[in-house]
Formats: C-alpha cells, sequence, structure tokens
C-alpha cells in the first residue's frame, strides 16, 4: 500500500528539483476565457489523459521513422496539453535531441548539450516500460492518496531509475490544491509507491 506523508527535504526535494512546476494562476474577478479552461480542467482533475502522452510518443516517432524510442526525460503538462521529451537519437546514438507536442503540432529536434559524464546507454530507457495507457488510473491512486478538496494534477515527470542496479525508470505527478501540494510516486507498471505533502 502507498504511504502519504509529509516531507520538506531528502529525495522528496531531489524530486522536485528535476519536476519543473507549472505555474497556478489564482482565481479573480472577471477570469478570462483561458483561466475559465484552466479551472475547468482542474476540476476534471488537471486534464490528465493516456491519450495526450500516448499520442505524442507516437508523434514523435512518426517524424523520426522509427518505433521503440528511448529516452531521457518526459514531462507532461495537462493544462496546457504540452509533451515535452529529450529523445535518444536512434540514428546517431550519441546524440540527444528534444521533441515537444502540443495539440498535434510537432516541434523538434532540438540539441541537447550532453557532458562527458552523460552516459546514454545509462541515462536512456525504452518509453514502453512505462504504462502510460494507465495514466487516467494513476492520477485517481493519486489524487484519492493525496486526499485534498479540489485537488489536481499539475505536471507528470518521467526519470531514469538506477540503470547500473537494474532499477526500472519511475514517474512523479505533482499535486495542487487550493490549500496544499504533493508529489506522488510511481513505479514504471503503474503501482503507487508513495505520496509525499510539501
Amino acid at each position: 500500500m502507498a504511504r502519504v506523508r509529509s516531507r520538506r527535504s531528502g529525495s522528496a526535494a531531489t524530486v522536485m528539483a528535476i519536476v519543473a512546476l507549472a505555474g497556478v494562476g489564482s482565481a479573480c474577478v472577471g477570469a478570462t476565457p483561458r483561466e475559465e479552461f484552466v479551472e475547468e480542467i482542474r476540476s476534471r482533475g488537471g486534464g490528465l489523459t493516456a491519450a495526450l502522452a500516448l499520442d505524442a510518443v507516437a508523434a514523435v516517432e512518426e517524424a523520426l521513422g522509427t518505433t521503440g524510442l528511448r529516452v531521457r526525460v518526459v514531462s507532461i503538462d495537462p493544462a496546457g496539453a504540452l509533451v515535452t521529451m529529450e529523445v535518444r537519437d536512434p540514428a546517431r546514438l550519441g546524440n540527444l535531441d528534444l521533441w515537444a507536442v502540443s495539440g498535434g503540432d510537432v516541434r523538434g529536434p532540438q540539441a541537447v548539450r550532453l557532458s562527458a559524464q552523460d552516459d546514454l546507454d545509462r541515462d536512456t530507457y525504452a518509453i514502453a516500460l512505462v504504462a502510460l495507457d494507465r495514466l487516467e488510473a494513476m492520477a485517481d491512486a493519486a489524487l484519492a492518496a493525496f486526499d485534498s478538496d479540489g485537488a489536481w494534477v499539475e505536471r507528470v515527470t518521467i526519470i531514469p531509475g538506477d540503470a547500473g542496479q537494474g532499477q526500472p525508470p519511475a514517474l512523479t505527478m505533482s499535486l495542487a490544491s487550493p490549500r496544499a501540494r504533493a508529489t506522488a510516486m510511481f513505479s514504471a507498471d503503474a503501482e503507487l509507491v508513495e505520496v509525499v505533502r510539501q
């Protein structure tokens, strides 16, 4: 069973350093259509769907003319319907490129600068290892464990595990509500590990 706890340091801080949180706009009188749209998305848990991620992966695979992408970091912004991913170039395995997919629009590749310490054999993983088709179920489990009224999923981030130790990639969900924030941590096969309140 997943744990729910409060913590401000340790591994949660490491995860939050990796997760780029989306800005949360405050409600105001005379809301714009964009603000109203965001509020509607939040009322439905943040608008996270499996199709958003799966379609983005398929779009990049089509652009590259290949299947079976290897990636380093994947970030999903549900409210903005934006998926970004660092993808290992299947034609030049020493290269890593940034791709972004939003509303069917595919942007990339943009070169990612690598350091001498980067090891793409170690740091990338097959995106097929991650249960993207279960994102809605993961969101439901995370929000239920968070148990904060009016909560939504702000962002999903998928990062590599410790390949040297045989660890699969890990998925985190940044959660927010009008009163609290938390990070939900999942295994690649969609098992909720814990929810850490901030």
